[in-house]
This record gives structure tokens, sequence and C-alpha cells, in this order.
């Protein structure tokens, strides 16, 4: 009797412990704080565009919100493991860098330091990895979503704050 006691015991503890275990608590509340009212003054890509944005779908978000831009074509070999391409705005540019995958570029970006300033390409077949330090000309602000990488060296607030609110933020500086 003793023997089916502790078993029912141990059993009863056990199922205690997995319930405690299976609960998730209630999200916390703060007092004062209220979620962020939605402020974008450019359309979300979501509203312009449909699919994953890629080169041509960024082009067109570009157009969508009002920016003059000109193609100025392949940039040489870049930073990354693909040819990026530059699209001049007024004297401001962009490089674009677009991926076959959004998990190319999800990887691709991982090299990218938070600094934006230092990007560290895995080994090769040789087993030599390259490790690139870039001093910029100005702050450097890296952008990405779905197929590509935005990068942007410069100050133009406009030009940050559409990025920002159409991409998400990876690395470099951001003003506020």
């Amino acid at each position: 009797m003793k023997k089916i006691l502790s078993v029912l015991l141990i059993a009863l503890l056990f199922a205690g412990i997995l319930v405690a275990c299976a609960e998730t608590p209630e999200p916390e509340t703060y007092v004062g704080i209220s979620e962020p009212e939605e402020t974008t003054s450019f359309p979300p890509v979501g509203s312009v565009l449909g699919g994953l944005l890629d080169y041509a779908r960024f082009l067109d978000l570009l157009e969508a919100n009002g920016f003059s831009f000109e193609e100025t074509g392949g940039e040489g070999s870049g930073l990354l493991s693909v040819v990026p391409k530059a699209v001049s705005l007024g004297g401001e540019f962009l490089v674009i860098y677009e991926y076959d995958s959004k998990m190319a570029m999800e990887l691709e970006s991982s090299f990218v330091s938070r600094s934006g300033s230092l990007i560290e390409l895995p080994p090769n077949e040789d087993g030599y990895g390259v490790a690139t330090n870039v001093t910029w000309a100005s702050y450097p602000h890296w952008f990405k979503k779905d197929l590509i990488i935005v990068l942007y060296v410069g100050e133009d607030r406009q030009i940050i704050e559409f990025l920002a609110e159409n991409l998400t933020f990876f690395a470099g500086w951001r003003a506020p």
C-alpha cells in the first residue's frame, strides 16, 4: 500500500510540474507605454508591390515614393558575393545587392559587422576567408528585405527615413 501511495504521489508531483511548465504567462504590460502610432510618410512596400522585394520592385518603390533616380549599372566585384547595382538619387548613391533567395540574402547580411565597416566572408574552397575593413566617406547604413541588401553611405534624412520605413536596418549608423 505504501508503494502505491508513493508512486501515486510521485505521479501527481510530475503532473503538477508538467502543468506548471505548460502554462504561458500573460505578457507584461507597462503603465504609461502605448503602442507607437503609425507615422509612415511613405506607402509601405506591401501596399505598392506584390511578392518579394527584388531590384526591379525596389526601383518601382522608389518611383512610387517620388524619388528621381538613375541606374548607373554594376559596380565591379563589390563587397559581397554578388555584383551590386548602383542607383543615383541626385548626387546620393544606393548600392543594391540582389540575391536568388531570401536565405542567400540573410546569409550574406550576416557577414556585415554591426558597425557596417567590416565584412567577413567565410573561407573559400582553398580555406581562405576574406575580411575587408572599409573606411567610409560618410556614415554607412545597411538595410535588407526579401531578396535585396541596400547600402547607403550618406546623411540625407529623406533617403534614410525611406529606407528605414520600407526595409530592415541591420548594420551601420542610423540617424534617430
